[in-house]
């Protein structure tokens, strides 16, 4: 189907060789290598290379620190059935390219926990904080959320901490964050090429 005279038929093929290689990935990459190197067809290597690279970069996604992707601040809430105030963390804004962007998660709601964590004490900022960058990416974390005087429990896989994040200059653009991390996925992966020896 790669060689097929239909883009459509030839845009199929492309993803069902990527959702191949996802159940293989280290078979797939040495194939796809291979494929990209010494095939004949201009368009068949190069749509061998984009889904090499798709993986890489899926490894490359794996790695580092686990990241939510909202703005925070920390705020004193009233959970239903408890007598005392504790603190929470209201989601200020949810970051585009973050993992709480798509999932259930909303801005204004406010986090009370996260898998045994609880908002029992000031310092819960920060150790919710330290706590998602001590994870890896593409791990299931269960927060509990406090919406509308409701206590919800909503799953979301982490994503990778991009290094935007750790910039000491605040507002980053999105433009610019998104072009370093497209930076830092092409390096990595061209760091991958040049060790691969075939």
């Amino acid at each position: 189907m790669m060689a097929s005279d239909e883009f459509s038929q030839r845009e199929k093929a492309q993803q069902e060789i990527l959702d191949w290689s996802r159940e293989q990935p280290q078979k797939a990459k040495l194939m796809l290598l291979k494929m990209w190197r010494e095939g004949e067809d201009p368009e068949i290597r190069e749509r061998c290379y984009q889904v090499l690279k798709t993986l890489v970069i899926d490894d490359y996604l794996s790695e580092g620190q686990g990241f939510l992707g909202i703005q925070m601040q920390l705020v004193p809430v009233h959970l239903p059935k408890e007598p005392r105030f504790r603190h929470g963390i209201k989601i200020t804004r949810l970051l585009p390219e973050g993992a709480a962007a798509s999932s259930e998660l909303r801005e204004q709601d406010v986090l009370v926990g996260m898998n045994k964590l609880r908002g029992s004490d000031p310092d819960f900022l920060v150790k919710f904080s330290e706590a998602i960058r001590a994870l890896k990416p593409k791990t299931k974390v269960e927060l509990t959320v406090l919406r509308d005087a409701a206590l919800l429990k909503i799953s979301v896989r982490l994503g990778r901490r991009p290094l935007a994040a750790d910039q000491p200059f605040a507002g980053t653009s999105e433009e610019l964050t998104r072009r370093m991390e497209e930076e830092a996925r092409d390096a990595y992966f061209e760091g991958w090429l040049s060790k691969q020896n075939l």
